[in-house]
């Protein structure tokens, strides 16, 4: 019996990983957005990536530090670290789609835009990057 619980927790907490990720998945719009927003077949051009950003989704959301995010010069992909990846598809944000978009900072850099009827925010180093492709609006 002793030995019975260690087995049974591995699985247990698999099941319990895969299921907590999803449900982050519906429930925080990714699902959504990856629906409205894939990544596309071919990006022009080559983007310069950034490691360990975070990104807001609404209110339920966040994704703390756990997201790759390139910069292109036609837009952003997001796709995070691959203990999160099962649920969450590759997003591509094009420049053209983020609308109202302000920038700011609260001890890291940080840009909010409204994207197919969502409001998020992405902070971190890849935020100048951003605001530099998104130029003056």
């Amino acid at each position: 019996m002793e030995l019975l619980i260690p087995l049974l927790f591995i699985p247990f907490f698999a099941l319990l990983w895969v299921g907590v990720t999803g449900l982050i998945s519906v429930i925080g719009g990714w699902r959504d957005l990856a629906q409205s927003n894939p990544m596309p077949a071919q990006l022009l051009g080559t983007g310069v990536t950034y490691s360990f950003q975070s990104m807001r989704i609404g209110f339920l959301g966040g994704y703390n530090s756990v997201l790759k995010i390139t910069v292109y010069p036609q837009g952003i992909s997001i796709v995070p670290i691959i203990l999160f990846s099962i649920f969450h598809k590759p997003l591509f944000m094009s420049y053209s789609a983020m609308g109202n978009a302000e920038f700011g900072r609260f001890l890291v850099p940080y840009v909010t835009f409204d994207l197919s009827g969502r409001k998020i925010r992405i902070m971190g180093r890849c935020v100048p990057a951003i605001k530099e492709k998104l130029g003056p609006r």
